[in-house]
């Protein structure tokens, strides 16, 4: 596909990323995927299909698969209340919590704050910074994109498996699914993409709110192996249901893969077909359970992370696109949307006029 590398050469050339993998496949075939660039802008090691990337925000569909995994065993079911689930709960988060269902963290429809800096507050514990916010900002906006939701839904998944999180996802998912590159904090840094040169962007959020932080990462430093979202990293020890894994593209060509054909693994009904068809539909404000609607996916879904990665799903072409990228590498980090959709309409263009 010649045409997405020009789209590829030309994002390098525009400093959109240091390197990248993007890889086009139809259900158990591959149909294109290359590596461009370096896994870091001082371009001493290449990016290749055995980099790992910090997956970021893409971590929430791997919380998802495994909230869709415990609901096909029955363990807990999408209208479940959230408060059953969660310790240590103050009379006032019992009340304010009351009504939210599994499903509505799912969605995006719970309408609690979009995000908070944890970590300022690192001497206290989760529920007790938890109403915190919701006290300062209690005004429920159903809709509003919330990484609260599926730190929540980590909560849930450990409390149901009684383990830690990253273990409860890697029996799961990564184990069942043979994903044995992807984890949390991952125990080496010689293939790892990059990410962003201390978190400069959160030190400006943090600002902005207000409040202060004095232990973020060197900023002559590319954060590499470890989480660049700083809840993640500050607060949760790498861990959170909302960001933290890394992944290979050899890896994470097996998440589309699983919705594509039903739920099936292997030929195994790994997640219900009923749980895989009700991911993908409009439940209000272009949100699926977990998954992202319209917009750059198109007719299709998918997810994108904050440090450049992304998955889109076309169930009418039966087509995935994964794009693993490091965006935030580079000296002016900019919004790498436009070069996603790029991507997914030339794909989608080629493949409507091959049918």
């Amino acid at each position: 596909m010649l045409e997405i590398d020009s789209i590829i050469k030309e994002a390098l050339d525009n400093d959109m990323f240091s390197g990248v993998t993007v890889e086009v496949g139809m259900y158990d075939t591959t149909l294109y995927s290359s590596s461009f660039g370096y896994i870091n802008r001082d371009k001493r090691q290449l990016v290749d299909k055995n980099t790992l990337f910090d997956m970021a925000s893409v971590t929430k569909i791997f919380t998802m698969t495994s909230i869709l995994k415990l609901i096909t065993e029955k363990k807990i079911s999408l209208d479940s209340k959230v408060v059953d689930f969660l310790e240590d709960l103050s009379p006032y988060l019992k009340e304010f919590l009351k009504d939210l269902l599994i499903k509505d963290l799912l969605t995006h429809g719970s309408g609690l704050h979009y995000w908070y800096p944890f970590y300022t507050s690192k001497e206290k514990g989760f529920t007790e910074v938890l109403e915190e916010v919701l006290k300062k900002n209690c005004e429920k906006k159903a809709g509003t994109y919330s990484d609260l939701n599926f730190i929540l839904l980590g909560k849930i998944i450990s409390k149901v498996t009684d383990l830690q999180l990253d273990k409860a996802v890697e029996k799961l998912i990564l184990h069942p699914m043979e994903m044995r590159k992807t984890s949390y904090k991952p125990n080496t840094n010689k293939n790892v993409a990059s990410t962003e040169y201390g978190n400069q962007i959160e030190s400006n959020m943090v600002s902005e709110l207000g409040l202060k932080f004095d232990n973020f990462r060197n900023p002559s430093n590319p954060i590499t192996g470890q989480v660049n979202d700083g809840n993640a990293y500050y607060y949760f020890d790498g861990v959170s249901g909302h960001a933290g894994i890394f992944s290979t593209i050899d890896d994470m060509r097996k998440i589309p893969r699983l919705y594509l054909s039903e739920g099936k693994h292997k030929g195994k009904q790994f997640i219900d077909l009923d749980l895989i068809e009700k991911s993908k539909e409009n439940h209000g404000y272009d949100r699926g359970l977990g998954w992202a609607l319209k917009g750059i996916f198109l007719d299709g879904y998918g997810h994108t992370g904050f440090t450049g990665t992304s998955i889109f799903v076309e169930d009418s072409l039966g087509i995935y696109i994964i794009i693993l990228s490091n965006r935030l590498n580079v000296e002016n980090p900019v919004n790498i949307n436009d070069f996603r959709m790029k991507i997914h309409q030339e794909v989608v263009k080629k493949l409507k006029e091959e049918k």
